[in-house]
Parts: structure tokens; C-alpha cells; sequence
């Protein structure tokens, strides 16, 4: 299943935590299919 961490819009802060450039602080291993904005897109 795909997380946050590997979306292209996530940059990792610290541990768990990262930075979403649509959603601002999130958890790196939340799933894909929970981004609220919708906006999941594979690292290349």
C-alpha cells in the first residue's frame, strides 16, 4: 500500500513526520488513499 512517504509532494522532517507541499505537516506512513486533497503522485 502507498504512504505519503512515497509521494512526489512529500519531503521527510524528522522521523515520521514530513512535510505534504498541498497539505502541509503530515505522517509519513499515512496512506495514499487518505490524501484530503486528492493529489497522491508517485515518486518516478
Amino acid at each position: 500500500m502507498a504512504t505519503c512517504r512515497d509521494c512526489f509532494f512529500f519531503r521527510p522532517l524528522t522521523g515520521n513526520e514530513g512535510e505534504c507541499q498541498m497539505n502541509g505537516i503530515v505522517t509519513a506512513d499515512r496512506e495514499a488513499e487518505r490524501c484530503p486533497s486528492r493529489t497522491f503522485r508517485p515518486k518516478a
